[in-house]
């Protein structure tokens, strides 16, 4: 039996990979292959060169690895070339969107946000994989994977992970039609992302599956060190802070700009306000921390896990007033800690957030709104607490990723056991 479940090969296709530092839907691809591979199949993940996504499309940008094959931690790993030429092309013809035909524009929008994958079809028709699996949208090689496997002599099971992100104009091309058209399966977080793409692109529902385990528990270190969270505490001078924490990549849509901004209004209230911001820095965000006292923020960028655990442990509630999620990993790490969050109205955090009363939600922008959140959380410690209590029972109860790798195995077609 192990040895007819090791003949099944199985590819993960994402954009990036380890040493890269892993976006939310990156760790899921991460978390899938470590499972399937513990289960003993044939486990490869194919990603570009790139470590971040600036490479896709600048030439002279450094931060990509040399390796195109190499094994990490039993998992093969396949790299492939960006082609550079052809993507920073379409970002730049992109921006004469006003002049450019709708049709055009819709096919060099999608191709711009890269990366171009060189040399996939000769990959994937020499390994010859069982199953392929893609994630994330909306980068172009998504759908380079479905146009390469309609050449292939021998094709695969298709399974697409689409992290809809459909409250974003963006997401409204149709290019996408073309992606989720080629998938066997589209594999889904939440019941809304499935009705916007039913809804939008004519998929049939049967078609979309919703598998809800988002978070991998082994990634979260259940004991915080007390003398690390204290030294933490004292070289940042954190005592007696009201710390709010956000961890994401800090721009517009993931509400990043409005967030730092009404902190720093909170702060010239009461100077015990404190925004720790984690994750990847954008060019508005650095434009907009020089407009705010810099007192009432702690910008670390990114961190190691062990440091991200502490933080999330430390922080009193956390606040992503994001539209651009498609479930929201980082809100289940801050009710792993049981820690009340406050988010975006959206039909995600409704369907996730607001049905678990595990937070609260404001209305996307809305700086009043987000100030009277935070205030009522603080000034409302039974609240909050029982919030994050609420938030902790809904993350065990559906969101945890080992107790529903089974319905992965049953949606790659593969037997289950040891």
């Amino acid at each position: 039996m192990r040895k007819n479940r090791k003949s099944r090969k199985i590819a993960f296709v994402t954009h990036m990979y380890y040493p890269s530092n892993l976006t939310g839907s990156c760790i899921t691809v991460d978390n899938l292959a470590k499972s399937f591979l513990d289960k003993g199949y044939d486990v490869s993940v194919i990603a570009s060169t790139a470590l971040e996504k600036r490479y896709y499309y600048i030439p002279f940008y450094f931060r990509n690895s040399s390796r195109r094959f190499e094994i990490i931690n039993g998992i093969k790993v396949y790299r492939l070339g960006c082609n550079q030429l052809i993507s920073f092309f379409a970002y730049f013809v992109r921006q004469f969107k006003v002049i450019l035909p709708k049709n055009f524009f819709n096919k060099v929008d999608f191709v711009s946000r890269g990366p171009y994958l060189v040399g996939l079809y000769d990959l994937l028709n020499k390994e010859r994989f069982d199953v392929i699996f893609t994630s994330p949208l909306p980068y172009y090689l998504t759908k380079q994977v479905a146009d390469t496997l309609e050449r292939l002599d021998k094709r695969p099971l298709f399974i697409l992970k689409p992290e809809y992100h459909f409250m974003l104009q963006d997401y409204n091309n149709p290019e996408f039609k073309r992606v989720f058209e080629a998938a066997d399966i589209i594999n889904v977080w939440t019941k809304s992302e499935l009705f916007a793409i039913e809804k939008r692109y004519s998929i049939r529902r049967d078609r979309i599956k919703i598998i809800q385990n988002a978070l991998a528990g082994s990634r979260i270190r259940n004991r915080i060190d007390r003398e690390e969270r204290n030294s933490f505490i004292r070289k940042y001078k954190l005592k007696n802070r009201k710390i709010i924490l956000y961890a994401g990549v800090k721009s517009k849509f993931k509400g990043a700009l409005f967030l730092m901004k009404t902190v720093n209004k909170l702060y010239k209230k009461d100077k015990s306000y404190l925004l720790i911001a984690l994750g990847q820095d954008t060019f508005v965000w650095n434009l907009n921390k020089r407009n705010i006292n810099k007192n009432c923020l702690l910008d670390l960028g990114y961190v190691n896990s062990e440091v991200k655990d502490r933080i999330f442990d430390i922080a009193d509630i956390y606040c992503m007033p994001s539209i651009s999620e498609a479930l929201g990993i980082s809100y289940l790490e801050a009710w792993y800690r049981k820690k009340p969050v406050i988010s975006a109205k959206s039909p995600v955090a409704e369907e996730v957030i607001g049905s678990s009363n595990g937070g609260l939600l404001v209305e996307f922008g809305n700086q009043i709104a987000l100030e009277n959140a935070i205030e009522t959380l603080f000034g409302n410690k039974r609240m909050a607490t029982e919030l994050g209590k609420n938030g902790y029972r809904s993350l065990m109860n559906t969101y945890i990723f080992e107790k529903g790798i089974s319905k992965y195995l049953k949606l790659f077609n593969l037997k289950s056991g040891n």
